[in-house]
């Protein structure tokens, strides 16, 4: 092989992804595909649904505030990669431990929440947050790690609009998987009432919805679903490198 001619088809490609796909969006693609890598650990858990759901809610994330128009649209992927640093930090510290709170949670009727609180004494939440604070991670990431589900628990008001797409992103994530089309409408459902918290936030932080509530809904869901089959697909090239 030349590997002039090689290496000048490889900057082909590169110029050709950067065209169609725009910079930060393959910024986001090549970092997820990183993170994918980074995370090829062992384990006795079976920590491959973890990583997808990582994955595709920094992917959708992305999406996400682009669609609502948001300042700095690479900001949110990055607070999507970093919302579940807790159960990494749990699952890959005390693996045994922590699968006696997945037992509790989904077999037990506890709740993740409550579980981890009784076999830890924090929730993944609070985890993820004193673990980017000792890694000195701005407050955006920290405010990503801990109010991804409740958004009242946002400290800083300019993290507002960035936590509020991670919010969305990962009840998406979690829906374009779900095994039960009830939980998957469920879901939706919970997203589609216009007194949902996310939608408060947004419009206390001044983000202006581009499509009624839901539009942006059907829209964000068939980017869930594309974001999904990438995650699976970067998850699957990584479990297979040597």
């Amino acid at each position: 092989a030349d590997p002039d001619a090689e290496a000048d088809s490889d900057n082909q490609a590169a110029r050709l992804a950067l065209d169609r796909l725009g910079v930060y969006r393959t910024m986001v693609l090549i970092a997820a595909a990183r993170v994918a890598r980074a995370a090829r650990v062992e384990s006795p858990l079976d920590l491959s649904m973890l990583l997808e759901h990582t994955l595709a809610a920094a992917i959708l994330s992305y999406e996400v505030g682009r669609m609502l128009r948001l300042p700095d649209e690479h900001l949110p992927a990055a607070a999507g990669l970093v919302h579940d640093a807790g159960k990494w930090l749990l699952a890959l510290a005390e693996p045994g431990l922590y699968a006696i709170v997945l037992t509790l949670a989904h077999e037990g009727g506890q709740g993740m929440a409550r579980a981890e609180q009784g076999i830890f004494g924090a929730t993944h939440e609070e985890a993820g947050r004193l673990c980017l604070e000792a890694a000195h991670a701005p407050t955006l990431l920290l405010d990503a790690a801990v109010a991804h589900e409740d958004l009242a628990r946002v400290t800083k008001s300019d993290s507002s609009p960035v936590v509020a797409s991670v919010f969305l992103a990962n009840h998406l994530a979690w829906a374009a998987v779900a095994g039960e089309e009830a939980h998957a409408r469920a879901i939706h459902d919970a997203l589609l009432n216009p007194a949902n918290a996310v939608w408060t936030v947004l419009r206390e932080a001044g983000v202006a919805l581009p499509l009624d509530i839901p539009e942006l809904i059907a829209a964000t869901s068939r980017a869930s679903k594309t974001a999904a089959w990438i995650s699976a697909e970067l998850a699957e090239w990584a479990a297979e490198l040597k």
